[in-house]
């Protein structure tokens, strides 16, 4: 498959593997490989490229696609930003919990604590935060709760199943089988200093 119809691909090409459970697609998604092979022309000065992707390891399609001057001035653009903000040793934006860990790795006892109230949009912050934490809970409670009323209904059968809506609901509850591992002395370690992954938010009333 090619981008616009037909591509010459006279002399060296770069290749870009990928893997996914997805269903095959007739164009594959910006993130499955688009830009890496954009990224591969740009750096061996090939004008073309391949995007091999083999979906739900089953199906097997080729997309083939010359070098894009646009593509690749957006990525020059994109590692500029990225090596000036490395220099200056300023973080992106934390777009995410795990973003926040990498771009704040410690905490210091000097720094004072930070008046939310004071922030715009800070107290909502907080208040949403604590809505969705006791979200998470309610949540894993009807689960449980959920879960313990199927295994009743299931009893010592490993599945059941039913056609719904036009959708096949399965619901398993296999047995799994450990294999035998020897006996593990844990060898001491040192003390180690690291910052929490999670927030922990109290309220008190």
């Amino acid at each position: 498959m090619t981008e616009d119809g037909s591509i010459d691909v006279d002399g060296w090409g770069c290749l870009e593997a990928k893997l996914t459970s997805a269903p095959p697609e007739e164009r594959p998604a910006a993130y499955r490989g688009l830009w890496q092979i954009q990224a591969q022309m740009m750096c061996t000065g090939f004008s073309w490229g391949a995007i091999a992707t083999l979906y739900q390891g089953v199906t097997l399609r080729i997309f083939v696609y010359k070098s894009d001057t646009e593509m690749q001035s957006r990525i020059i653009d994109a590692i500029s930003v990225f090596e000036r903000r490395r220099a200056d040793k300023e973080p992106y934006p934390v777009v995410s919990s795990e973003d926040g860990n990498n771009a704040y790795p410690t905490a210091s006892e000097s720094v004072p604590a930070i008046d939310f109230a004071s922030i715009q949009g800070g107290q909502k912050l907080l208040l949403d935060l604590a809505q969705a934490k006791d979200d998470k809970k309610e949540a894993e409670r009807r689960i449980d709760e959920l879960e313990a009323s199927i295994k009743e209904v299931l009893g010592e059968a490993a599945e059941g199943e039913a056609e719904i809506a036009g959708k096949r609901y399965i619901v398993k509850w296999p047995m799994r089988k450990f294999g035998a591992q020897p006996e593990k002395i844990v060898p001491a370690k040192p003390e180690t200093i690291s910052r929490q992954k999670t927030l922990t938010l109290k309220v008190i009333e």
